[in-house]
């Protein structure tokens, strides 16, 4: 963010390059037998919230 760079995936680690979020629309093969929306939610409020320094 200070040099409006991206970030390069040579830089991410590796396990988070492996996640794979979809939306319900998309369909997937992934099952979700615990929705997580609501946390989610929780989530994005937090860092709304949150200080930009964190």
């Amino acid at each position: 963010m200070r040099h409006n760079q991206p970030i390069r995936l040579d830089e991410v680690y590796s396990h988070w390059r492996r996640l794979c979020f979809d939306d319900e629309e998309g369909g997937g093969d992934v099952q979700d037998d615990y929705p997580c929306s609501a946390e989610w939610q929780a989530i994005q409020e937090q860092l709304r919230t949150a200080d930009v320094s964190m």
